[in-house]
């Protein structure tokens, strides 16, 4: 499962940054989702690295970050990525259907 092996590999640096990490993946039989592998592999490792980055700051607390997926109706399966990191104070994020700059430049949907 993409999730298992993504967090696998990020295990050592989670646990070196003080970061407990909870998976839920419900039920545990999903289907499988389609797409590139190595790009849904790497969409989830920079969300994970977002959320542990977000939280490099918080002291006093637990760092948390949770990992979730399940099955959103019978064709499509959900997956977060939360954090108990800061947050972005006073603002609000754009809309996932508004297009932003890639990272090499071009508009890409986000």
């Amino acid at each position: 499962m993409v999730v298992e092996d993504v967090l696998t590999e990020l295990y050592s640096h989670a646990c070196g940054g003080g970061v407990t990490a909870w998976i839920s993946i419900w039920p545990r039989t999903l289907p499988p989702i389609l797409g590139d592998r190595v790009q849904l592999q790497q969409l989830l490792l920079n969300l994970i690295l977002n959320g542990a980055d977000a939280m490099a700051e918080v002291t006093g607390r637990a760092r948390t970050l949770t990992v979730r997926s399940w099955r959103a109706d019978a064709d499509r399966v959900a997956l977060a990525v939360s954090d108990s990191g800061t947050g972005i104070e006073g603002t609000t994020p754009p809309p996932c259907s508004r297009r932003s700059p890639s990272a090499k430049g071009r508009p890409s949907n986000t």
